[in-house]
This record gives structure tokens, sequence and C-alpha cells, in this order.
């Protein structure tokens, strides 16, 4: 039998969704995991984090371009839990949320990792864009 070994820091490579993923509270803006300011509480709206042990370890924000674009403005993973799948599984949500919303193409501008939204079904369109059709049930 396998003996299993508790992670304090990082995912374990199974298990990225036992951090849920939910709209912050103003104290908890990731403004350094995003390189940004956010200045404004409506802004929220459209950024989703994870955390571990009240730290918060990963972030995405979207926008709504028209009713059915929406773009994967950001999505940052903190180092010690990279490679470990959660950035695989806070993408999806994205893409889960913004289908919600009834957005039915979402791009994505990448530079350095193609094969992992590539793998994920996003389509190349153009050097650093690509592009996930979403069918309505």
């Amino acid at each position: 039998m396998r003996e299993l070994i508790p992670v304090r820091h990082g995912v374990e490579p199974t298990a990225p969704r036992r951090f849920p993923i939910y709209r912050p509270h103003w104290h908890e803006r990731p403004e350094e995991l995003l390189a940004r300011d956010i200045s404004c509480e409506t802004e929220l709206d459209w950024i989703r984090i994870a955390k571990d042990e009240g730290e918060v370890i990963a972030a995405y924000e979207i926008e709504q371009n028209d009713p059915w674009n929406f773009s994967v403005l950001s999505l940052t993973v903190s180092q010690p839990y990279q490679n470990q799948g959660l950035g695989r599984w806070m993408l999806l949500h994205a893409v889960g949320l913004i289908e919600s919303k009834g957005g039915r193409v979402v791009h994505a501008r990448c530079r350095n990792h193609t094969d992992f939204v590539t793998r994920i079904g996003f389509t190349k369109v153009s050097n650093e864009h690509f592009v996930m059709q979403l069918q309505p049930e």
C-alpha cells in the first residue's frame, strides 16, 4: 500500500480541485498575481481566485467583448503551485464561467504556454491568439 505524504506547499497532481475557486472579496484582490491595480469593486465580478490556507495562490480575469465573445485576460498560478494541474483547473473554470454568462467564443492571448492552451481545446488563429468555440447544449 502506497503511503500518502501530505503536501504543504504546492498541489498534489491529482487534487487541484481541493482549492475552491470564487470571486474575491475586496481585501483578497489579487493585484500582485494579475500584475495590475484593481481600483473598483465591480472589477472583481470578472476575477476569480483560488486560495490555500488563506493565501491567494492563483487568479484569472476575464472580460466580455460582446454578448458572445469573451477573453481570458490573465491567468496566473503562484510558483509553488505550478505544473500540478491548478492552471488547467483555473482555465477550465474560466471557460465554464464564460459559458454560464452566454459566451460562445473564448479568446486567449498566449506567448509562452501555447501547448497548454491547445491541450485544453483552444485553436491557434494567429501568432499569440487562441480561440475556443463553445456549443450551447
